[in-house]
């Protein structure tokens, strides 16, 4: 959604204010995304891929308002989820920032799971857990600074509470909150993980 109409429009702000200054605009160029969408993850179903990622970087409560996102983006998720559902696979969604003012509505546009939770925007995995991880399976809440600048003792200690936070009920899935930043450590790799073998069994 958002993604795409930076692409068109030739940079973010212009994508953003289209929602405020051309709501016609933004609307058809989300209407023209969501089959292109659709035939892309045809293709990926077609080689094999049994689970496909909806990414909107921009779509938090961080850039956009609940009332912009509640008319402009999750429709076009929800089509999007429920075609390829029906194609038989499994669909999540990323985005970056803090969306704690959407969680109440990210169930009903029925993506199976939700990716980031992003503790440096103030996200956490216990909260978001206790709002949506009955309907919902969570991905992320490991800090991508700690990846990136921690020692493997903090690493393994965020990992393991992210862990604790998720696991009770299940659904979870130890992540970073986003795109794992270049020149991690390997070890701190490791070290997550490490934490997910120790820490996430029941």
């Amino acid at each position: 959604t958002i993604n795409f109409l930076v692409k068109q429009l030739g940079g973010s702000e212009a994508a953003l204010l289209s929602f405020l200054d051309a709501p016609d605009l933004a609307l058809a160029l989300i209407n023209k995304a969501v089959p292109i969408s659709i035939e892309k993850g045809k293709a990926f179903i077609s080689i094999g891929v049994d689970c496909l990622y909806i990414g909107d970087s921009y779509a938090s409560a961080s850039v956009i308002s609940p009332a912009i996102y509640e008319r402009f983006c999750a429709p076009a998720y929800r089509e999007v989820a429920q075609e390829f559902h029906r194609l038989g696979v499994w669909c999540y969604k990323h985005c970056c920032g803090n969306y704690n003012p959407l969680l109440d509505s990210l169930a009903s546009v029925g993506v199976d799971a939700m990716d980031g939770i992003d503790p440096t925007s103030g996200m956490s995995v216990k909260y978001t857990k206790e709002k949506i991880g009955r309907r919902l399976t969570l991905m992320g809440g490991l800090s991508c600074m700690t990846l990136l600048n921690g020692t493997t003792e903090q690493v393994f200690a965020e990992a393991a509470k992210c862990v604790e936070d998720g696991k009770p009920g299940g659904r979870y899935v130890l992540g970073s909150a986003c795109a794992v930043p270049r020149f991690t450590p390997v070890e701190n790799l490791l070290a997550a993980g490490r934490a997910a073998v120790e820490r996430g069994t029941y």
